[in-house]
């Protein structure tokens, strides 16, 4: 008997855990086509339960683009030729000289995390993952990526001055 209570408030409390894991709003909506001599780029985060609540702001050279939360992804256009994504974490944010700080962490390359080279356009999809140790972002082919996005919900867009928070 104690072991079939027991049961079932486990059930209970884990039903009410998990409950907040529900995602609600928008989902995965593709892009317009890039503009001429741009290529289209999606940064994605599928969702997983390890490293959830942490989160890195995104830079595709040396430009902020979001804070890349759990089960989101963005997209942006960035002009032909080299491109650089920087996955700085949270915890590392500085809010003070905001722009210095970003500029001398690229430059040290201390959170680069992908170069690489597109076409205009074309689409990439770049994905972030932890791997237990570290933040990975690799591109992604498009079958793989497209299955992978399609339940992310848009990441929410704040201004710099209001990321460093």
């Amino acid at each position: 008997m104690l072991a079939k209570n027991i049961g079932i408030g486990l059930f209970a409390l884990a039903s009410i855990l998990l409950a907040g894991c529900a995602t609600s709003g928008t989902h995965f909506t593709a892009a317009p086509a890039p503009a001429a001599g741009k290529a289209l780029i999606y940064v994605y985060r599928p969702w997983h339960f390890v490293a959830g609540a942490a989160y890195d702001k995104i830079f595709i050279n040396a430009n902020f683009l979001a804070d890349l939360k759990n089960g989101t992804y963005i997209s942006c256009e960035a002009p032909a030729g080299p491109v650089t994504f920087a996955a700085i974490p949270r915890t590392a944010w500085q809010p003070v000289m905001i722009e210095f700080v970003v500029w001398v962490n690229l430059q040290t390359k201390k959170y680069e995390r992908l170069k690489t080279e597109v076409e205009a356009g074309k689409t990439y999809y770049v994905r972030w993952h932890f791997n237990g140790i570290d933040v990975k972002m690799e591109l992604i082919d498009e079958a793989t990526a497209l299955n992978e996005i399609s339940d992310l919900k848009p990441a929410e867009i704040t201004p710099l001055n209001e990321a460093a928070k």
